[in-house]
């Protein structure tokens, strides 16, 4: 799961977003995963979406998020 917060500026802050991968479920012989996407900013949701991905994109976007932020505890 990544989780990261909005960038607060002088009158305003960015957006908050939650990524979560869900793990892989058989479907047509091939694993496949879930990426649920959530950015809100406030009470108000800007995007939400469950997207569906490849095995091989599963493990190239783990490999992403390990590799290029920095892992912590809420």
């Amino acid at each position: 799961m990544l989780y990261a917060k909005g960038e607060k500026g002088m009158f305003a802050s960015g957006p908050e977003l939650t990524l979560e991968i869900l793990p892989p479920e058989s479907l047509e012989k091939e694993e496949t995963s879930i990426v649920r996407i959530n950015v809100s900013k406030g009470k108000k949701t800007v995007f939400n979406d469950d997207i569906m991905i490849s095995r091989k994109d599963t493990d190239a976007l783990r490999r992403y998020i390990q590799e290029n932020f920095q892992a912590g505890i809420l």
